[in-house]
């Protein structure tokens, strides 16, 4: 056979097989290419104690046969109460964990009578280059499919756990968390577990258009492809598909100038999400933990603290702030489509 023949046949075959894997991926549900394990599965493998500020941070690893290790860091108050803790699970950007708690207490001071649990990304700790991800491009695309199924195994846990209110349980995702955080309660849904409040901040739908206007991503013109790309990829977390399917209540938080969401993935996200909803604009750029981001953060933490208050999700320190205290922002969505300042 000529050079010229093997190479053709060479190049039919290879795109052959992309448009095989493109087919399949189109054709995958959602959900059901989301690992996760039953509750049963999954086993306490450590739990190491810590006294901080007053709470008491349990440092703990879950481990799953199919989403695999699982770590998070729980804040209780020290003593802990007779009453069973409402669970808040914090879905933060990649600074997961003890610093997201530490964060946390910082910020609002007393974090009252409630369990606090932030999850450990299954992710590298610093946003990875373009060929890294390029390199490593199907592990990290297996790591971030095991997240919903991972948060799934650490709510089962913790409504397990002596101190907590089952029935009073919020997923707070943002940022990065926001991404993800309908899958993760789509999981736990299915499942039977509910989440009956859900906090949605500084994210946009669906993830290609977010990676595509990404200032980070050049030259330009790479953007398309690279989203084109995601929407792909990471279909399973796509908040689109799992948006529709909740049930429960929902504080969606944007931007007044996000430099990092585009303003139509911003508001495709805001209308994709269930009712009863809340819309709040905070003036301001993207939220972060970097220098200058503390004021940001602080209107960020006192407007979901207040909604969750107001909401019955969490119980006020004592002595409480009211939960009518004013905050900086414009809610632009109150259910119904009321627009009116705040």
């Amino acid at each position: 056979m000529r050079r010229g023949a093997v190479i053709a046949v060479s190049v039919l075959l290879t795109l052959t097989v992309v448009a095989a894997v493109v087919a399949w991926l189109r054709l995958q549900d959602p959900l059901a290419a989301l690992p996760r394990d039953a509750p049963g599965a999954v086993r306490l493998i450590e739990e190491r104690r810590e006294l901080w500020e007053g709470r008491m941070l349990l440092h703990v690893v879950l481990r799953g046969a199919a989403v695999g290790d699982v770590r998070l860091v729980v804040s209780l108050p020290d003593p802990i109460p007779p009453e069973p803790l409402p669970l808040i699970v914090v879905l933060g950007g990649l600074d997961g964990g003890t610093r997201s708690i530490r964060r946390i207490s910082e910020v609002i001071g007393d974090p009252g009578p409630n369990a606090f649990l932030a999850y450990d990304w299954p992710l590298p700790p610093e946003e990875p280059s373009l060929l890294e991800i390029a390199l490593h491009l199907l592990q990290l695309r297996r790591n971030v499919l095991s997240v919903p199924g991972q948060v799934d195994a650490l709510l089962a846990w913790a409504t397990r756990q002596p101190w907590a209110d089952p029935d009073r349980v919020s997923l707070l995702g943002f940022s990065l968390g926001a991404f993800v955080a309908p899958a993760a309660q789509r999981v736990s849904q299915v499942r039977g577990s509910a989440v009956q409040w859900t906090i949605i901040a500084y994210g946009g739908a669906p993830i290609g258009a977010v990676i595509a206007a990404h200032p980070a991503v050049k030259p330009a013109w790479i953007g398309g492809l690279l989203g084109a790309g995601a929407d792909l990829l990471l279909r399973p977390v796509e908040p689109g598909e799992h948006l529709p399917h909740l049930r429960g209540r929902f504080l969606v938080l944007r931007a007044g100038r996000d430099r990092l969401i585009a303003p139509a993935a911003a508001d495709r996200l805001s209308e994709l999400t269930p009712e009863p909803r809340t819309v709040v604009v905070i003036e301001g750029d993207h939220m972060g933990l970097g220098p200058g981001k503390k004021k940001l953060l602080e209107k960020v933490v006192t407007i979901s603290r207040a909604w969750m208050i107001e909401q019955g999700a969490i119980r006020p320190a004592r002595p409480a702030r009211p939960a009518s205290t004013p905050v900086e922002g414009r809610t632009l969505d109150r259910g119904a489509g009321v627009t009116s300042p705040r």
